[in-house]
């Protein structure tokens, strides 16, 4: 078992955060009396004599000088906690264990807090997680379901575009077939016209002829009375 004391700061000088870590300490002995409990200090840099006087005083009563030998490792203290350590060591060792339920009573829940707390950081943080998932999934399916739509509305649009292009090609082809129509009676009109005015010519021609010899013959007729 393995004490982190770096987040309490480089210089630890209260007593009741003395008295919080021999309780710690304690209460892992009681729970896993076979294994040694590490009392890390890397970070910090001094102590205060009253945090070492109330944390030694309290682990001391609950399993004694001898006990502390056995089942606590101070690790990577500094020469200066070391020494202030050592000494409040040779002021308290002579006190007499009074047993580790004497001094922190009987085993509560309120020890370990803070891997109580991670845990429910940690199914918070799950919750949260699954919340943001089923909320991009509905956002998906309502991004995919407006995509369709807007597919569907283009897809209608062009085939109301298609429908009138159709309609206007009629339309032209409908123009173009009168206008050829059109244009090929006007094409053959003059020709039955020219045939006409031929005929017209023709016919007066003659007539001027008749006329002409009509003339003629009452002249020969006045002649020849004459000559009588």
């Amino acid at each position: 078992m393995r004490i982190s004391l770096k987040d309490f700061g480089g210089f630890l000088s209260s007593a009741d955060l003395g008295r919080r870590l021999a309780v710690s300490v304690l209460d892992s002995i009681r729970k896993e009396p076979d294994i040694n409990v590490i009392v890390d200090f890397s970070g910090v840099q001094g102590v205060n004599k009253h945090f070492c006087e109330e944390f030694l005083d309290t682990v001391f009563r609950g399993i004694g000088y001898e006990g502390f030998k056995k089942k606590v490792i101070l690790q990577n203290q500094t020469a200066v906690v070391k020494m202030v350590f050592d000494s409040v060591i040779v002021q308290k060792r002579g006190i007499e264990p009074e047993g580790i339920t004497a001094v922190i009573g009987e085993p509560i829940q309120t020890v370990h807090v803070e891997r109580k707390a991670e845990e429910v950081v940690h199914k918070l943080e799950e919750k949260v997680d699954t919340q943001k998932v089923s909320s991009v999934g509905e956002s998906k399916e309502a991004t995919v379901v407006s995509e369709k739509e807007e597919v569907a509305v283009l897809e209608e649009t062009m085939e109301e575009k298609r429908d009138k292009e159709v309609v206007i090609e009629k339309d032209v082809e409908e123009k173009v077939e009168i206008k050829r129509k059109s244009t090929k009676t006007e094409k053959t009109t003059p020709h039955r016209m020219k045939g006409v005015d031929k005929k017209v010519v023709k016919t007066k021609k003659v007539e001027k002829k008749v006329e002409k010899k009509s003339e003629k013959v009452p002249q020969k007729k006045t002649q020849n009375r004459k000559r009588k």
